[in-house]
């Protein structure tokens, strides 16, 4: 099978995924016991007004009524309105999908860089002490809950040290225009510098707190490839020629050993997408993650209902890339 022939495979094999996980996000929403609308508004609200309510939303529709709206809403746009704000549900969520999209890009670029490199260190070191510690470390930060490491941060950077901003994504004084509402990419495009480092300085410890929760999973997995590959016969081959070691490790055992850690990646992007709810929250910002718990503290069905939505399809779309990506770095996938 040609490249070419892999990619529209992957994109047309995408479809149907999506679908399933659209299907599977409906079915959970709808099997979950209570009336969304008592569940809200509990005995406080008569039944006409109730009933009227569920009318709204499509609720008193057959299932499979309900189905075929979601799914057409999905593709038209329109994923109902907030019963909370009364605002459409995908305006909430095209707010906060940007905020939570930047702080995972960033959270995953400095758990990959971070991993890839100490399990590359511990490879070449590997059985020492150096090895041994960053190990432990590793295996430590992983199970650490991201709360537990967000409040650390917190304290130490903010309370102790007064070095990093420990709330919001800006100061609320010198907020750029939003106009893409990704805060870094607002600050450039309007030329403001100053904002930008503000906007970044508020990332580190939000992005730092989910790198560390998943930087040692790539250590363990980078480390692991790595001394694989160091004992395959081409590396060998290459030392047996003369080559630097630096030469070897750089343009021979790095390219092949980093293959699994860019199949991580996207489980990488997923995870912490979905792992941003805590981070968010204890940082307050403003992104998918805290609209989402809020949504839950209200009992806001279409918009848990949205939230997860945007999840699932953008697992399926991350996923996808990686796999295409993947047939750039190693050719042997397609054929």
């Amino acid at each position: 099978m040609s490249r070419t022939s892999y990619v529209i495979a992957r994109l047309i094999i995408a479809v149907p995924m999506v679908l399933l996980l659209l299907t599977l996000v409906f079915v959970v929403m709808h099997i979950i016991p209570g009336d969304p609308v008592r569940a809200m508004y509990g005995t406080r609200v008569s039944e006409e007004f109730a009933r009227a309510l569920r009318h709204e939303m499509g609720l008193d529709k057959p299932l499979y009524s309900q189905y075929i709206d979601y799914v057409l809403g999905i593709f038209t746009g329109n994923l109902g309105m907030s019963m909370w704000s009364k605002r459409p549900v995908i305006s909430e969520v095209l707010s906060a999908f940007p905020v939570t999209l930047e702080l995972t890009i960033l959270g995953m670029i400095l758990s990959v860089i971070i991993g890839l490199s100490l399990g590359v260190a511990c490879a070449l070191k590997r059985d020492t002490v150096f090895d041994h510690v960053v190990r432990f470390l590793s295996l430590a930060g992983y199970c650490v809950p991201v709360f537990v490491t967000g409040l650390l941060e917190q304290f130490i950077f903010g309370v102790v040290l007064h070095v990093l901003p420990v709330q919001g994504r800006f100061n609320p004084l010198t907020a750029p225009p939003l106009v893409t509402n990704f805060a870094i990419i607002d600050s450039l495009l309007t030329g403001n510098i100053m904002v930008f480092w503000d906007s970044l300085t508020h990332l580190v410890l939000p992005a730092l707190g989910l790198a560390i929760w998943w930087a040692g999973l790539v250590a363990r997995v980078s480390r692991a490839s790595m001394i694989e590959t160091l004992g395959e016969d081409y590396i060998m081959a290459a030392r047996a020629k003369g080559l630097a070691e630096t030469a070897v490790i750089s343009r021979h055992a790095l390219k092949n050993a980093i293959l699994p850690v860019v199949t991580l990646t996207g489980i990488c992007f997923a995870v912490l997408l979905g792992g941003e709810m805590l981070t968010e929250t204890i940082f307050s910002i403003p992104g998918m993650g805290r609209l989402m718990i809020n949504a839950v503290f209200r009992r806001d069905f279409l918009v848990i209902q949205g939230c997860i939505t945007f999840y699932a399809i953008s697992a399926v779309v991350v996923g996808t890339i990686v796999d295409v990506l993947y047939t750039f770095l190693d050719p042997r996938v397609s054929n």
